[in-house]
């Protein structure tokens, strides 16, 4: 028994030994190309088709086609009596400066500067040819030479 006991120690020792002792194996590998060949690239073309919903605008865009080689034609006739003139009216400079309202009657007063003159006006007043025809508490509507606009306050 003691014979078998050293045979097994043995083997163990031998196998650790061999394990430990072991030389790594190294295979060199000489296949190196020495053609190196251009690939060619070819381009590659596509199109967007854009038909989706935009999500500021809420509605579809369609995208305009350009005319390629096509000649316009005007076929409208130019008739002068159709067109309209506008004519461009200088305003006066108008700043907005807030309301004043009563909590005894629903009358509301606005701070108005018309070129930098100070004015009290209500609802249906006119100061230097300006009508004030509406007063919110961020802006006013005035009418100036039958042409309306809208001041917000400053």
């Amino acid at each position: 028994m003691l014979a078998l006991a050293i045979i097994i120690w043995a083997l163990i020792f031998y196998r650790i030994f061999k394990f430990l002792n072991k030389t790594p194996e190294v295979h060199y590998s000489y296949n190196y190309q020495k053609k190196y060949e251009k690939e060619e690239i070819k381009k590659d073309t596509f199109f967007i088709i854009a038909d989706y919903r935009d999500p500021f605008l809420n509605k579809i865009l369609i995208p305009k086609v350009k005319n390629e080689g096509k000649p316009k034609v005007n076929n409208k006739k130019d008739n002068s009596r159709t067109k309209r003139r506008v004519k461009k009216i200088k305003w006066p400079v108008i700043k907005y400066g807030g309301v004043i309202s009563s909590k005894d009657n629903n009358k509301k007063i606005a701070l108005i500067k018309i070129n930098d003159k100070d004015y009290l006006m209500e609802v249906n007043s006119e100061s230097e040819e300006i009508k004030l025809i509406n007063i919110f508490t961020d802006s006013i509507k005035v009418v100036y030479k039958d042409e309306k606009k809208t001041i917000i306050k400053e």
